[in-house]
């Protein structure tokens, strides 16, 4: 009799992968690279921006100091010619005795003529050709006006004045306050002006010029003003002084030239009481032009070093700053042109963001890509067949 044997072996499962595990941690690897990946990108564009922004700070620098350099010394040359030729001693002989006519009351009658009873407006009183006084001063102010005028706005001064040895403001071409007044005993003896004049006595040499620094001038409205000056000499003899008030908009334009609106570095002068001497970008809180900087840059600038550094500007912002000192004569001053690191790392920040994308669906599609290759891997049966005899 013949009966069937069934064996049976117990059965083993297959080894089937967890399909969330493996998508997991091909998306986490994934992920590390492109973190990886991007920084050392990002490391590399950091450093060509910034590498690239310092060149240009410093060629630009470089730049705005020669422009600043021409002007003044085109000044200085344009003072030293006039005054050291000898129709300038003739036409201050002139002025001088048509002021000396009033019997050393001038200051009343020619202020009166020319800017109290003067019918052009504020700013404007630089028409008038000729008072109506019927004075010899007016006939000489008619004779030379135009001609000082024209000098004056080719390189557009503020004012220019004629002073005589005693200290007289015999001329001026936009007639304001200080216009007929007394440098040594008037009452803008003690301003810049009246400085100026005394440098220009007390050191006259042929041809020497003498340089004020910007503050404030009471007669400009307190606005700041610097003066510049040559002395007027006649056989040895100082007769007075050919004086120029200098405004601060041809330095602005100067160091703002060939830059596009809201584009590119600022640059800017500050003197050595650490303020601007140049207009800022910055004046919504109008604190910025009568406020001290004392940044890193121009502390170093004014002790006469150069170079760039990152540091805050006085807006208190984080910038890229070249500096270095302007010497001219005795003047000096910190010249800076900066740029807002956040400006320099725009590109960095961009490509930040789109890599911060581009990571964003690599993982994505690496986890799903893991999950679909560990779901569809072929399964082993979960028991053996049975054996029989």
């Amino acid at each position: 009799m013949s009966h069937d044997v069934v064996a049976s072996v117990p059965g083993r499962k297959a080894d089937v992968s967890n399909p969330l595990a493996v998508a997991g941690v091909l998306a986490l690897v994934t992920a590390l690279t492109a973190v990886m990946m991007s920084w050392v990108v990002l490391d590399s564009v950091r450093n060509v921006q910034l590498n690239q922004a310092e060149k240009l700070l410093r060629s630009e620098l470089v730049s705005r100091k020669d422009r600043v350099q021409s002007y003044i010394q085109s000044i200085a040359n344009d003072l030293q010619n006039v005054a050291s030729s000898r129709i300038s001693n003739i036409i201050l002989s002139e002025f001088e005795a048509g002021f000396t006519k009033f019997d050393g009351l001038a200051l009343e009658p020619l202020q009166a003529a020319y800017i109290t009873d003067n019918p052009n407006p504020i700013g404007r009183k630089h028409t008038l050709l000729k008072a109506s006084d019927g004075s010899q001063y007016s006939a000489i102010h008619e004779r030379y006006h135009d001609w000082f005028l024209q000098l004056s706005e080719s390189h557009d001064y503020y004012d220019l004045f004629l002073v005589s040895a005693s200290g007289d403001v015999l001329y001026s071409v936009y007639k304001e306050d200080d216009f007929a007044s007394n440098l040594n005993t008037g009452k803008y003896s003690e301003t810049e002006l009246a400085a100026t004049f005394a440098n220009l006595r007390d050191n006259s040499q042929p041809r020497s010029v003498v340089f004020r620094d910007f503050s404030q001038y009471l007669p400009s409205g307190n606005i700041p003003a610097a003066f510049m000056g040559s002395p007027i000499i006649f056989d040895g003899v100082f007769q007075g002084a050919l004086i120029a008030q200098l405004k601060r908009e041809p330095f602005n334009r100067l160091l703002r030239q060939s830059r596009p609106p809201g584009k590119g570095p600022e640059t800017y002068l500050v003197g050595t009481d650490k303020l601007l001497r140049s207009s800022s970008l910055a004046k919504a809180s109008g604190t910025v032009e009568s406020s001290h900087i004392n940044s890193a840059s121009v502390t170093a600038a004014l002790a006469n070093t150069s170079g760039v550094i990152q540091t805050t500007d006085y807006r208190g912002v984080n910038v890229l700053s070249a500096y270095a000192p302007f010497i001219w004569n005795d003047l000096v001053w910190a010249t800076l042109v900066e740029f807002d690191i956040a400006e320099i790392n725009k590109p960095v920040t961009e490509l930040r963001r789109r890599l911060l994308v581009l990571g964003i669906i690599c993982v994505v599609l690496a986890f799903l890509l893991g999950w679909l290759l560990a779901d569809n891997r072929p399964k082993q049966s979960d028991e053996t067949p049975e054996i029989g005899s």
